[in-house]
């Protein structure tokens, strides 16, 4: 015996198997805001992509090992507008050294969310 759905079913369907897909993530699900972090590191790479820029840290830890941050940020357009609107605020330069302010994540202790950045120049970002 062949079941048919009718339309009315395949769309009610769709919608609701769509409906993870078009919902955003709160970020205070993910990190954890009384929980900040500062450091020093040099920035090893970006990726300039949506829905959100990510900056690599590397981080020099005491015993000399080395940490890769993966610090989460805004998405390209506001950022590149919040670039153009600040003075200061040049290019991201790789292998630069700068102090990355962020709240950790709840369960990955190489993320973050970022709160600030100071370039090397001095000049302070705080998307």
């Amino acid at each position: 015996m062949a079941t048919t759905v009718s339309p009315a079913g395949l769309l009610a369907l769709l919608l609701l198997a769509s409906h993870p897909a078009m919902a955003h993530h709160s970020t205070a699900l993910e990190y954890d805001y009384d929980l900040a972090h500062e450091f020093d590191a040099v920035l090893a790479g970006y990726d300039w992509v949506n829905p959100h820029v990510w900056f690599y840290f590397d981080e020099t830890m005491p015993d000399g090992t080395v940490k890769r941050w993966s610090i989460q940020s805004r998405s390209p357009a506001q950022l590149r507008r919040m670039m153009e609107s600040e003075s200061g605020i040049g290019a991201f330069d790789l292998g630069e050294t700068y102090t990355v302010r962020v709240v950790l994540h709840r369960w990955d202790p190489a993320n973050g969310l970022l709160r600030s950045m100071q370039f090397p120049s001095g000049a302070l970002f705080s998307p």
